[in-house]
């Protein structure tokens, strides 16, 4: 092999390099579910999240378009089977992944302060880890309501059960070509405050999210009523697109060009 060769196959693999060093290196201790943290690996700093004791890798890129926008809404239904949306903005309400928290419409099961209610508010991102991803859905009230009191009616009916629903109508847009990625586990958990804690957590893995995953969750049907319930956290933990490997798959794909040329 020529020393230019020979270079270009160094050049080729050193570009990967940051990848390989980072994997497994956690940056920071956990400073809460959405909490900033930094390190350095060889001497390039990193920034990002800590979800459930895995940092986020900088250096990879999501599964999910980065300016992708997403149906979201909460369904509650009566006891003569209605189907009514306790986010006044129904269910093709949108939010951009990253966009922070936006208002999908006023909590229509809230008090009335003032004239007015307060919002169920939405934020998703994407947290890419080394080894697979992690879709994060938060919905909560403005004003730490109850999403779901007891005693809730319209007209003669009365609601009992609720959901959530995400890309339903508009669904969460992976970069893979069926618009699908493989689906390890899913959970939905309730906080009573606001997310300072979470009294359940559950997995909905194979009831409303199966693998491959679509970007669409109709929900599972919640009884959790009069609960105090103002926080909803759903966790995907998703495969990364490309899978990882990619980047050393690339190089090896470099030397043994190299090889082929000096035949």
């Amino acid at each position: 092999m020529s020393r230019t060769k020979s270079l270009l196959v160094i050049a080729a693999l050193a570009a990967f390099a940051p990848a390989v060093l980072a994997a497994g290196v956690n940056l920071g201790g956990s400073v809460g579910s959405a909490g900033n943290i930094s390190g350095s690996v060889s001497g390039t700093t990193m920034t990002g999240f800590n979800v459930d004791g895995f940092t986020t890798r900088d250096d990879l890129p999501g599964s999910v378009f980065s300016d992708d926008p997403a149906s979201f809404s909460l369904p509650m239904y009566g006891s003569n089977g209605s189907k009514v949306y306790i986010n006044t903005g129904g269910a093709a309400a949108s939010v951009k992944i990253n966009e922070g928290y936006k208002s999908i419409g006023e909590n229509r099961n809230g008090q009335l302060i003032n004239g007015s209610r307060g919002q169920i508010m939405v934020s998703w991102d994407e947290q890419v880890l080394s080894n697979k991803n992690v879709v994060t859905v938060i919905y909560k009230t403005s004003d730490a309501q109850d999403i779901m009191p007891a005693g809730v009616m319209i007209g003669n009916e009365t609601f009992d059960f609720w959901t959530w629903n995400v890309g339903v109508i508009d669904p969460i847009n992976f970069q893979s070509q069926d618009g699908k990625v493989p689906l390890f586990a899913a959970t939905v958990s309730l906080s009573r405050d606001s997310g300072d804690s979470f009294y359940s957590t559950k997995s909905i893995f194979n009831k409303s999210v199966t693998s491959p995953w679509n970007g669409k969750d109709g929900g599972v049907t919640q009884i959790d009523i009069g609960e105090g319930v103002n926080l909803i956290r759903l966790r995907y933990e998703i495969g990364q697109v490309p899978g990882p490997g990619t980047g050393v798959l690339m190089a090896m794909g470099v030397l043994a060009a190299a090889r082929r040329r000096r035949r």
